[in-house]
Parts: structure tokens; C-alpha cells; sequence
């Protein structure tokens, strides 16, 4: 008889048991979600802190006084100041586009005007003048001879008949190392045709995949 009642009680208890346990395996789950979801926040949230250094460097020299004196009537004095600025923000090359979508002045870091400059033009004059008539701030990725380039274009204050202003900023070894540091992570950059055969996330680990678009999108 006591075999009986023992086994009658196991019979009423393991359905209980077996939904404890089912219910704890889903809050298991629950928990690790929130905290994957939690990581992905924080890394957005530093990716896009970073991500605004470019256009609000853009739109501060857009809106410069000093700066549209010195597009007005550029000067070697005026390269050399704005090229030893551009080096020290780690930015490749600064232009002015006219109206017509073709560019005026470039300035490179050393300060100079060059012939066969650094960063080439990264579109068409015809492209330009299409781009900023549909999208009046682009911020874009460009590829050159094998370098990735983030450009940010933004019109210089005081009316549609004033010159673009262009930046370009390389995503280099060392701004890779800067994005690693500031998120605690491993930032790679990964051509697209190879985002289908990423590994996948092994022992917790977290992939944050970021598109970096060019001006077509």
C-alpha cells in the first residue's frame, strides 16, 4: 500500500514539477533575451555617440563666420590654419562644391591645394547636384584604392546660392581601435558579400551588425 500511495503521489507531483521546471528553462531564457537586448542598446547608444563627431564637425564649420570668410576669399594662410585643424581631427580632406556640383577647393591635412589630391572627388558632378536636392545633410560611406571613407556634405549658412561643404573621414586601423575601445568589443569592417557567412555567436557572445551605406544607399 505504501508503494502505491508514494507512487500516486509522484503521479500528482511531476506534472508540477516538470511545468516548475519549464517555467523556470523560459525566465532562464527571458533573462539571457533582456540581457542580449540590453548589450545591443549599449552598444548602439556608443556607436552613435561616435557616429556624430563628423556631421557636427560639418555642420560647426558650415555655420562659421570665420570659415565663410575664409571659403569667400581662401588664402594660403587660411589652408595652412584649416589643413593643421583638419590633421588634428583626423579628417582626409575638406571641399567646397559649387552650384554646379563640381568642386572649387579642396584642402588636404598638410594644408595645400594639391594637383592630385589625397581623396579623389568620391562622385560626379551630375550625382552631387542629385543627391543634395533629395537630401539636403548626406552622410555616406565611400570605398577608394581599397580605403573606406565616411563623407558628411552640409551648404554653408546664408542662402541657396553658397557653396557645399564636404568632409571625408577614413575608418582606418586606428578608428577601428577607437570603436573597439569605446565599446568594450571588437570592431571589424566586413564586406557585405560576406555578412551571409559570418560564424555565429559562440558562448555569449554578441554580433552587431552595422550597414555603412554609400550615397545611393
Amino acid at each position: 500500500r505504501l508503494m502505491i500511495l508514494l507512487g500516486g503521489v509522484l503521479y500528482l507531483l511531476l506534472p508540477g514539477l516538470l511545468m516548475l521546471e519549464t517555467m523556470e528553462r523560459r525566465e532562464a531564457e527571458w533573462t539571457r533575451d533582456e540581457a542580449q537586448q540590453t548589450r545591443v542598446q549599449m552598444l548602439n547608444h556608443w556607436l552613435d555617440l561616435a557616429a556624430r563627431f563628423l556631421p557636427q564637425t560639418a555642420a560647426d564649420l558650415a555655420q562659421s563666420d570665420e570659415f565663410a570668410r575664409f571659403a569667400g576669399h581662401p588664402d594660403a594662410a587660411g589652408r595652412a590654419g584649416l589643413g593643421a585643424d583638419l590633421a588634428r581631427m583626423n579628417v582626409q580632406a575638406l571641399w567646397l562644391v559649387g552650384a554646379d556640383g563640381a568642386p572649387v577647393l579642396q584642402v588636404t591635412p598638410e594644408g595645400g591645394q594639391t594637383a592630385t589630391p589625397v581623396v579623389r572627388p568620391l562622385m560626379t558632378p551630375g550625382d552631387f547636384k542629385a543627391l543634395v536636392a533629395e537630401t539636403p545633410s548626406p552622410r555616406f560611406f565611400a570605398a577608394q584604392d581599397g580605403a573606406l571613407f565616411e563623407v558628411c556634405i552640409r551648404r554653408l549658412s546664408g542662402g541657396t546660392g553658397r557653396p557645399w561643404l564636404l568632409l571625408a573621414h577614413r575608418w582606418d586601423e586606428a578608428h577601428l581601435q577607437a570603436l573597439s575601445s569605446l565599446t568594450d568589443s571588437t570592431a571589424t569592417l566586413v564586406p557585405p558579400v560576406a555578412v551571409a557567412h559570418a560564424p555565429q555567436p559562440e558562448h555569449g557572445n554578441l554580433v552587431l551588425l552595422r550597414p555603412l551605406s554609400d550615397w545611393q544607399g
